[in-house]
């Protein structure tokens, strides 16, 4: 804004890189010009006045000495002071306004660009002053941060795999099971518990108990640990194989390896007992499963009640039902069905009733 107000402020003729005609050029230097003359009539007229005033009595005297030499030379000096100053300052004046009035080319605006930038901070020894220090909390911060992202990218990513070793298993695949195993580790992860169990799992839906107790050999040679449901795996699966003894014998060896049996593990094996009608074998084991502090569900005492139905036991299997009850837990319509069966294939057909009718109402509590 100063610089436009300025720049309209200089009359047209006077601006830089006008061509300018003589009459243009005359009109522009006329103040110039004039205001000196002025300025010396001025001081010529004060001059005369005060001498008049001052030498008044002596005036015949003052005519003789102001015509002589001296005199003249003295008039004359002091009129080329008066003109000759006042035309000095005022060309030096415009020649100064002139240089201020002319536009700025690329090289002085960057020069004074250059100029006006501040300059960098150096140290005493000339050296660059070096990049600021975080604080050591926030760089650990940081850092924390960064591993905990990279951490869940690779339990993202194994995750993935550990589905594709879990649809391998379920579509009879265990070849296919391994294989992605194996791709975990070319993945530069290390496979954990979920995916051995996955490959055991594999295996042992196809009846094909030697290979998955293998990869639980495997497992632990990997510095994987096996859980409950690794060993789980492997006992029912001799369950199914009607090898109760191979079952027991690997609940027995999950206690030795420091991993406690859970509830279905002590299911397993009293069922791989009443399978065979073996209900004293179950007993015992109930037994122990209540001594280890492992609380019985509902399997367990159908699978006692299923044993003494097998043999036509009504009352034991009664009994099995009071204890259950005792315990709180809750009987099943599965439950009473196999009281039922004990009842009938002892032919009493009375207590069939009864827990016929108890089953009726179990059923229609369950149902609202």
């Amino acid at each position: 804004m100063t610089s436009s107000f300025k720049q309209s402020a200089v009359s047209e003729p006077c601006k830089p890189g006008k061509h300018l005609s003589t009459t243009e050029y005359l009109k522009a230097k006329f103040p110039v010009i004039i205001m000196p003359m002025c300025i010396i009539a001025i001081v010529y007229f004060v001059d005369n006045v005060l001498f008049h005033l001052t030498n008044s009595e002596n005036a015949a005297s003052a005519e003789e000495s102001t015509s002589g030499p001296s005199s003249n030379f003295f008039e004359i000096a002091s009129i080329v002071v008066c003109v000759v100053l006042p035309a000095v300052y005022f060309n030096r004046k415009q020649e100064k306004t002139k240089i201020a009035m002319q536009v700025p080319n690329a090289e002085d605006a960057g020069a004074r660009l250059r100029a006006k930038a501040p300059s960098k901070v150096t140290h005493a020894s000339g050296e660059s002053p070096s990049p600021k220090l975080k604080p050591l909390s926030q760089v650990l911060r940081t850092a924390e941060e960064e591993q905990k992202l990279a951490i869940s990218k690779q339990a993202i990513t194994l995750a993935r795999y550990n589905q594709g070793i879990s649809a391998a298993a379920k579509a009879g695949q265990p070849s296919k099971a391994v294989q992605i195993l194996a791709d975990i580790r070319k993945a530069g992860l290390l496979p954990d518990t979920i995916s051995y169990n996955s490959v055991i799992h594999a295996f042992a839906r196809q009846g094909d108990i030697r290979s998955a107790a293998q990869w639980l050999l495997k497992m632990k040679e990997s510095s994987v640990v096996p859980n409950t449901i690794s060993y789980n795996i492997l006992m029912d699966t001799c369950v199914k194989a009607n090898n109760s003894a191979e079952a027991e014998a690997w609940l027995e060896r999950m206690q030795k390896d420091g991993v406690d049996p859970n509830e279905v593990s002590y299911a397993t094996v009293i069922h791989a007992r009443a399978k065979h009608g073996d209900s004293a074998g179950g007993e015992a084991w109930l037994r122990k499963m209540i001594e280890q502090g492992v609380e019985p569900n509902v399997v367990s005492y159908n699978s006692l009640i299923y044993a003494c139905g097998k043999k036509g036991q009504a009352a034991a299997a009664e009994k099995w039902v009071e204890e259950m009850e005792e315990r709180g837990v809750e009987a099943r319509v599965t439950t009473y069905t196999a009281v039922i069966d004990a009842c009938a294939k002892s032919g009493d057909v009375q207590r069939a009733e009864k827990w016929m009718e108890k089953r009726l109402h179990a059923t229609s509590s369950q149902m609202w």
